[in-house]
């Protein structure tokens, strides 16, 4: 669900818009599978109309709670990253850290060896090649100034 492509060095003005344009691909793409496989499903088995309106009926349900909230909390986390690095580039700061959140489990440790990796120029993939988090579903690291890049303001 997480998108990784964001135009590196767009400005404010056009790095929203592809954020909105992302965020809307996303949630399309999330609605249309889903109702694709349960109208499937449905005519596979023969189901009456009614039957496959109520199916539609629980996507919707499912989508509206658990899915949207973690599409949307990903994406206000994604855009929120990116303003931290357009915020520190204006400053002066060049170079930013991974940070460790806390969540049980990282999917092939793809945030543990964002961290080892150390500070990075701004706008730079990590290891798992994100330019800030979240680097997966669930992900609750954040960026930090690196340090080793003092502000030249």
């Amino acid at each position: 669900l997480v998108d990784r492509e964001a135009p590196e060095d767009a400005d404010d003005q056009s790095r929203v818009p592809a954020a909105a344009a992302t965020f809307r691909a996303v949630l399309s793409h999330e609605v249309t599978s889903a109702l694709r496989a349960t109208i499937r499903a449905g005519v596979e088995a023969g189901e009456p109309e009614t039957s496959l309106s109520e199916r539609v009926g629980e996507v919707f349900r499912d989508l509206k709670g658990p899915v949207v909230e973690q599409v949307v909390d990903q994406h206000l986390a994604r855009v929120y990253g990116f303003g931290q690095l357009d915020v520190w580039r204006s400053v002066g700061i060049d170079r930013s850290r991974w940070v460790l959140g806390q969540e049980p489990r990282c999917p092939a440790n793809r945030c543990r060896l964002n961290d080892q990796d150390g500070g990075v120029p701004l706008g730079q993939e990590y290891p798992s090649g994100d330019t800030v988090p979240p680097a997966h579903d669930g992900c609750t690291c954040g960026l930090a100034p690196d340090g080793t890049g003092a502000p030249t303001g």
